[in-house]
């Protein structure tokens, strides 16, 4: 593993968009304690947040597609990317699938691993 495949790796999740029924773009930052975002503050993050500033962090995204359509709770339908950053409410969740704000990209990754038959992994950006 190299340098920056070794860093990208301890990256935090920070922003999940969705991008339809069951795609999803996944956001990680090198500085998630510092990362913020337009109206990061207001609820719902789907109908008011805005992508990370990518101004003084660095980011990656991976985008994710479910076979799950009907059952999947999307969190950012219900709270700010703030309150889902704090773990008030998972982002993505699918039975014991829980995929929280603040986890690293490699814990997700491993997450994702677990329900490969279900998940199917994108381009990372």
């Amino acid at each position: 593993m190299n340098t920056y495949q070794s860093e990208i790796e301890s990256y935090r999740l920070c922003y999940v968009e969705q991008l339809t029924d069951c795609i999803y773009r996944v956001y990680f930052t090198s500085d998630f304690n510092n990362q913020w975002g337009d109206d990061w503050n207001d609820s719902p993050a789907e109908s008011n947040a805005g992508e990370p500033y990518n101004d003084k962090t660095k980011l990656t995204s991976i985008i994710i597609s479910f076979d799950w359509i009907s059952d999947i709770f999307y969190g950012g339908k219900y709270a700010s990317v703030e309150d889902l950053n704090k773990k008030i409410f998972p982002w993505i969740k699918y039975k014991e699938f829980v995929i929280q704000g603040g986890m690293t990209r490699q814990r997700f990754l491993n997450e994702c691993a677990k329900y490969q038959e279900n998940i199917e992994l994108f381009v990372e950006v």
